[in-house]
């Protein structure tokens, strides 16, 4: 297992090269794989410090300072899989064995029974001019280094500074290595999450909804996750006494001047507010949870209409139900898609969505408002209608950030009995007999998400020459032409008559769109295609599902990005392989 260390810097190019010297010569590659985030950089610092990366380490460059707290959310959330990451300041030098150790605690901790949220070793410095509290010989060395390294100070100067800091042990090494021997496996709980060199373990920061992206570049947004994971789990960070590391501290705030007393004066008033909102709210989960101990709740579920949406919700509700069998469900959608959800165990009642309510003309506060005629009758509801939501200028989709606090294995996600109308005598004599045929819906949930016409075409050529036939699903006329082997239903099918196509099909070439996710639910072989939406968590609840992708450096841009949709075209030899493929068969997660 490779340990992702995160390093983000911006600028501070000198001690940006010295962490990444000691990182290589007192670490084992073997151990760890590096991501490097340049927060908006100049092009002259950026170009400096990219070659001094492995071919396989990931570098991340923003165009501009989007804030730590996005950075790290956004790399966390699409580099991360593993059990542990770090996060490593651009001005700390690590020592030898330094992540050996940290390893080897969490590990041991885990062993004996011992949860944690993170662990850090100890430092000359910590946090706004307050050295470790571990020992009288750490509070010697942090008044004699911070007066020196300002953040701008060449490599030299720093160089020289840390050799007369360490002189009287030998050297910095030196002294990490006396420390490694004096406190041999020791650690100690602590009350404050410091993060400078932190290993973090992965559940436990994405369950707590990662960063929060409110505040101004303090150190604020580790806090409210340290008050999070406390409140709700009652679980600590660690500090490991047996392995130092060097933090010169200050090095962001020193290149901020006057702006880093005024961010941190208001990121603190906004850290005030936030634990108090927490708190309030944490108050009432905890009577909430009482009820729901006894799984005597109800719950109302609303999304009208986008059948891949309703699908992907109904995902969260059957872990719902598994955690508490007793409670009653009732989803509430457009009287099309409830036959859809017949078939779902867990749904225990479908109401049709008001006719005379069209969500697409609905401001924010009225589609709010929706919930409150039935706030008396449920014990919680879920309003789904607004389903995308703006932060910090980025669409995040309400019913995928729902499930990310569900663990995969909880999903109920295939349903292979799921057909609607066996029995289709609009269809039976159109489609071939011998079920030797594939369906292809070439049309995502918007045009950027979409398959070009000339895979499409290539793709359905390629099934030629397998010698299959291939059905074209779409929900408004796509006129391709005259191919040979091409049915085309394009605008004559309706969402009832899916099922029954796909049933018969020995699998389905798809991108991201509500086709997919039917596909998904039946357990239907499947190949999407993504471009712009990271497929993570799309194609992670179907294992009937092969996800192709192409490695751009601008995919998945969350739909903003180009017209071209160049991460949809897949050229004509890579579809050929593709084709060739056996569909994976469908299998039901649990």
């Amino acid at each position: 297992m490779k340990i992702p260390i995160i390093i983000m810097f911006k600028n501070i190019k000198s001690w940006t090269k010295l962490c990444l010297e000691f990182l290589e010569n007192n670490t084992s590659r073997e151990l760890f794989r590096l991501i490097v985030i340049d927060n908006g950089s100049l092009d002259s610092v950026s170009k400096e410090i990219k070659p001094l990366l492995n071919d396989d380490d990931i570098f991340i460059r923003y165009p501009e300072n989007l804030g730590v707290s996005f950075c790290y959310n956004d790399v966390i959330k699409k580099h991360v899989n593993e059990k542990y990451f770090v996060i490593l300041h651009n001005d700390c030098l690590v020592s030898p064995r330094w992540l050996d150790n940290l390893i080897s605690h969490a590990e041991s901790l885990s062993e004996n029974g011992i949860d944690f949220s993170a662990i850090f070793p100890r430092t000359n410095y910590l946090n706004q001019n307050t050295a470790s509290e571990y020992d009288n010989e750490l509070r010697t060395i942090f008044e004699s280094i911070k007066i020196s390294n300002k953040g701008y100070s060449g490599e030299m100067t720093i160089r020289k500074n840390i050799e007369e800091t360490y002189s009287s042990y030998g050297g910095f090494e030196e002294y990490a290595k006396k420390i490694n021997n004096d406190f041999m496996d020791e650690f100690k709980l602590s009350d404050e999450l410091c993060v400078f060199c932190t290993l973090f373990k992965s559940d436990e920061f994405k369950i707590a909804g990662g960063l929060d992206e409110d505040f101004l570049k303090t150190g604020s947004e580790f806090k409210l996750l340290h008050h999070k994971i406390t409140a709700n789990k009652g679980i600590y960070p660690f500090i490991v006494l047996d392995t130092f590391v060097h933090h010169n501290g200050n090095t962001t705030s020193d290149s901020l001047g006057e702006n880093f007393v005024k961010n941190f004066k208001e990121s603190e008033r906004i850290l005030s507010r936030k634990i108090d909102e927490f708190s309030e709210e944490n108050t009432k989960r905890i009577s909430i949870n009482t009820k729901y101990a006894k799984g005597d709740f109800s719950v109302l579920a609303i999304r009208e209409k986008g059948i891949g949406d309703i699908i992907m919700s109904c995902f969260s509700l059957s872990y719902i139900k598994k955690m508490f069998p007793n409670c009653n469900i009732t989803y509430m959608a457009d009287k099309k898609f409830l036959p859809f959800m017949n078939s779902l165990s867990f749904i225990d009642n479908l109401v049709p969505f008001p006719k005379e309510i069209n969500s697409d003309y609905l401001l924010n506060d009225e589609i709010e408002d929706m919930s409150k005629p039935y706030e008396d009758k449920f014990d919680l509801i879920l309003n789904w209608v607004k389903y995308v939501e703006l932060i910090d200028k980025r669409n995040v989709h309400r019913i995928i950030k729902f499930m990310e606090s569900i663990p995969l294995e909880g999903i109920v996600a295939n349903h292979p009995e799921f057909i609607i109308n066996r029995v289709n005598e609009k269809f039976s004599s159109i489609l071939p007999v011998d079920g030797n045929f594939t369906v292809i819906s070439p049309n995502g949930t918007c045009p950027i998400r979409s398959l070009p016409k000339n895979s499409v075409i290539a793709i359905i050529e390629s099934e030629g020459r397998m010698g299959r036939k291939v059905v074209l699903l779409s929900d408004r006329k796509y006129d391709l032409g005259n191919i040979d082997n091409l049915i085309n239903l394009s605008g004559e099918t309706e969402v009832e008559d899916i099922p029954f196509i796909l049933d018969r099909s020995k699998g389905v070439y798809v991108p991201d769109s509500g086709i997919y996710h039917i596909a998904g639910l039946m357990g239907v072989p499947c190949k999407a295609f993504f471009g712009s939406i990271d497929p993570k968590l799309r194609g992670g609840y179907y294992l009937n599902s092969e996800i192709f992708t192409k490695s751009l450096i601008c995919s998945p841009c969350g739909d903003i990005g180009c017209n071209d949709i160049e991460c949809m075209d897949f050229g004509r030899d890579e579809i050929d392989r593709i084709v060739k493929k056996d569909f994976v068969k469908g299998r039901s997660i649990i």
